[in-house]
C-alpha cells in the first residue's frame, strides 16, 4: 500500500497511511524511507531512519540500502560513514544491497579512495556493483579508470548491463576516445545491446561528438524504440557539425512519430540554423518556440538566436532581441552579440 501511494505521487497519503497502522514492520520502515527518496526527500528519509531506531526496530540490508542512498543523494558523507559502520557490525557489507550504494555514496561524496577500499573487501561477481564503481569514476572524472573497470569485467567473466555499457561510453566521450567506443559497440552487439535505447543513445552522443555523423545516423536508425533523448542527441549533433538541414528533417521525423520536442530539442534546432546560416528557418524556429506552449523559451534560445540574427548580418534585430528579452541576458547572450558585432566589422572593412 505505501508502495503504491508512493508510485503515484501521493506522499501525504504514504505518510497518513504510515501513522496510521497500528503496528510497523521494518519492511513498514524501509518503504517509507525507500519512497521518500523516490519522491526526492532524502532528508525526510534520514530523519524517518533515526525514529527507526529510536523504536528499537533493527534495519536489514535493504534499509541500509536505501538509507545509504539518501545519504549519497545529500552529500551527507559524515553520517554515511556512520551507517558504513553500523554496516560492518552487523555483517551486511558483502550484501549486494549494500555495496553497490555504498560504493556510489562514495562516489557522488568525491571520495573515490573509499569507493575502491568498499569494492576491494571481496571478489564481486554481481554486474550492479561493478558498475557502481566504474560509474563512480566518471561521475569523479577519471574516466580512464572507468574504462580500465569496464575491461576488467570482461576479464573476471562479468557480462556488463546496459549501465555498465552506458558509463563506459559516456567516459569515452569524455575523453573522445573513438577507437575505445568503437570496441564497446562492438561488445554491446555480441551481447545483443545494439538496439537498446540507453546504450544506442550514448554511442549517438560518442560518434556524433567525434565527428562520425555516419555513424551516429546508423546507430540512430537501429534503435528498436526511440525516446526523445535519441532524437535530441542526433539532432544536436547534426547541429554542431553544420548538418543543418539533416536537423531540420529529422525534427520533421520527430514530430510525424508523436514525439513532443523539448527544450533541448529548439535548442539544437536553432544551433543547426545558426551554424548552417539559415536565418528564415531560425526565425520561424524561434516564433514557434515562443508560441509552443509546453516549451518555455530559455536563455539559450535567445543566445542562439541573436547569433543567428548576427550571421545574418541583421544586427539592429539582434540588439532589439535583446532589448526585449523577459529576463537578464547573460554572458552567452553578450558574446553571441559581440561576435556579431565582430562580423559586421569584418564585413565593414573588407
Amino acid at each position: 500500500m505505501i508502495y503504491g501511494y508512493f508510485i503515484n505521487g501521493r506522499v501525504e497519503d504514504a505518510v497518513r497511511f504510515f501513522h496510521e497502522m497500528p503496528s510497523r514492520s521494518v519492511i513498514s520502515w524501509s518503504s517509507m524511507i525507500n519512497g521518500f527518496n523516490q519522491a526526492g526527500k532524502s532528508d525526510d528519509a534520514l530523519v524517518l531512519f533515526r525514529q527507526m531506531l529510536s523504536c528499537g526496530v533493527r534495519p536489514t540490508s535493504v534499509t541500509f540500502s536505501s538509507v545509504i542512498t539518501a545519504c549519497a543523494n545529500v552529500r551527507n558523507l559524515h553520517l554515511g560513514v556512520k551507517i558504513h559502520g553500523h554496516v560492518v557490525k552487523l555483517g551486511y557489507l558483502s550484501d549486494t544491497y549494500v555495496t553497490a550504494p555504498l560504493i556510489t555514496f562514495y562516489a557522488h561524496c568525491k571520495d573515490i579512495d573509499s569507493c575502491c577500499k568498499v569494492f576491494k573487501e571481496k571478489m564481486h561477481s554481481s554486474v550492479v556493483v561493478w558498475t557502481s564503481l566504474l560509474t563512480g569514476y566518471s561521475l569523479n572524472c577519471k574516466h580512464e579508470e572507468a574504462l580500465e573497470v569496464f575491461a576488467d569485467m570482461f576479464r573476471f567473466g562479468v557480462p556488463p548491463n546496459q549501465s555498465s555499457f552506458t558509463s563506459a561510453l559516456n567516459s569515452c566521450c569524455e575523453v573522445e576516445a573513438l577507437d575505445r567506443g568503437k570496441e564497446i559497440n562492438g561488445a554491446a552487439v555480441k551481447l545483443g545491446l545494439e538496439t537498446d535505447v540507453f546504450v544506442g543513445n550514448s554511442l549517438i552522443v560518442l560518434y556524433t561528438k567525434c565527428g562520425n555523423i555516419y555513424d551516429g545516423l546508423s546507430i540512430f536508425k537501429e534503435i528498436a524504440e526511440k525516446n526523445i533523448v535519441s532524437w535530441n542527441a542526433i539532432i544536436v549533433g547534426c547541429a554542431q557539425h553544420g548538418y543543418g538541414m539533416w536537423a531540420l528533417i529529422l525534427f520533421n521525423q520527430m514530430i510525424r512519430h508523436g514525439v513532443p520536442p523539448d527544450d533541448i530539442t529548439f535548442t539544437g534546432l536553432l544551433s543547426a540554423c545558426s551554424r548552417s546560416g539559415m536565418l528564415d528557418k531560425g526565425r520561424c524556429i524561434f516564433d514557434f518556440v515562443s508560441r509552443y506552449g509546453s516549451v518555455k523559451v530559455k536563455l539559450e534560445h535567445y543566445a542562439c538566436m541573436v547569433d543567428i540574427l548576427g550571421r545574418g548580418g541583421k544586427l539592429n534585430e539582434a540588439e532589439e532581441l535583446v532589448r526585449s528579452m523577459p529576463m537578464e541576458p547573460n554572458t552567452s547572450i553578450w558574446l553571441a552579440l559581440l561576435s556579431a558585432y565582430g562580423v559586421m566589422f569584418q564585413e565593414s572593412e573588407g
